[in-house]
């Protein structure tokens, strides 16, 4: 006969404590708003029965994180009054995330919670993404510098363009554009398109430069190009600098070398005299045909070379010019003059 044994097996329920990990994540926020996102308490597994308080940490000095909700709304630690009981029904926290205006990237916080009757282990995470525009510049610095153009050629206009392009994560609308400054009327600036720049995008402006008179490098002509942009940008006014200036040559005599006393006929050992010539003008100084003179006493022995523009202001064009006295009558000494009269008197 066989027998039957029924072993029941009854468990106590036992609450394990599991240090479970959120994250509450905001996604792309704009630089300047907010998002509130919430932290379901309830499901933490935490070993606390009731929250007490809260504290957001490893938020650094700007603070992109606080406690939304009333009673510590904008606050980076929060004390639950009353205290949350996480036996009921689900519980939340509201947390919000304010990027600043000039932020960018990604920012984690941890949020440390406290409880009775014993703080939770489980430390939830905020991730919030800064959104914003970003514009580049070509060129890199803002600026676009014609440098010198010659006023001599008869072409003396110059044309470049000027790129605006969004690297940022989130749209940038150019909203209104004007050119001002003392020179504004060297400067023709083609249209700006108003609206948006998606990211990625770029707007080119071009730009043409005709100078009138010559001015010193160290005061061009100048304008700039000003934009008003609205969207999720750290700059709503930006300027883009417009610089040229016009430029010519100048020739100047330094200096002529001493005339030392020069023998009758010398040839090659004739002096040479150095003429230095400068150029204080920013141009190029080319100098052709010299005329000289006096050609049966002075030549030129040395081609002149073309002066470069003045930008360095120290550079000259030497040239050497060789004295070549004209020939005098040839007198005799008073001894070969005797002999000469002497020859010449007639015989006896």
């Amino acid at each position: 006969m066989r027998r039957w044994f029924l072993i029941l097996l009854v468990f106590s329920g036992v609450r394990v404590a599991a240090a479970a990990t959120a994250t509450v994540e905001f996604g792309a926020v704009d630089i300047g708003a907010a998002q509130v996102r919430y932290l379901n308490a309830s499901t933490l597994n935490i070993d606390a029965a009731t929250l007490t308080s809260a504290t957001i940490e490893n938020d650094d000095g700007d603070h992109w994180f606080s406690f939304a909700g009333t009673g510590c709304d904008g606050a980076t630690s929060c004390t639950f009054v009353p205290a949350i009981d996480l036996s009921g029904p689900a519980k939340v926290i509201p947390f919000r995330c304010s990027p600043p205006i000039n932020a960018t990237g990604t920012r984690i916080a941890r949020v440390v919670l406290r409880g009775t009757p014993a703080d939770p282990t489980a430390v939830p995470l905020l991730v919030c993404a800064a959104n914003s525009g970003q514009l580049e510049f070509t060129p890199s610095d803002g600026i676009l510098d014609f440098g010198g153009l010659d006023l001599a050629l008869v072409m003396h206009t110059a044309m470049s363009t000027v790129t605006v392009k969004n690297i940022g994560m989130a749209p940038i609308s150019i909203s209104a554009s004007s050119v001002t400054g003392p020179d504004v009327a060297r400067f023709v600036v083609g249209a700006i398109p108003l609206g948006p720049i998606a990211p990625g995008a770029t707007v080119p402006i071009a730009v043409t430069y005709t100078p009138i008179a010559e001015r010193p490098l160290a005061d061009p002509d100048a304008a700039q190009i000003n934009l008003t942009l609205t969207g999720p940008v750290s700059d709503s006014a930006i300027a883009i600098q417009l610089r040229g200036h016009g430029i010519s040559r100048h020739a100047s005599l330094v200096s002529v070398g001493e005339v030392p006393e020069t023998f009758v006929k010398p040839g090659g050992a004739a002096p040479k005299i150095p003429v230095t010539i400068a150029n204080t003008g920013e141009a190029v100084l080319g100098l052709s045909l010299p005329t000289i003179t006096n050609p049966s006493v002075w030549r030129s022995r040395t081609p002149i070379r073309s002066t470069s523009p003045a930008a360095r202001r120290t550079r000259s064009s030497s040239s050497s010019i060789r004295k070549r006295p004209a020939p005098r009558r040839r007198r005799c000494s008073p001894s070969t003059r005797a002999i000469r009269r002497i020859r010449r008197s007639p015989r006896p």
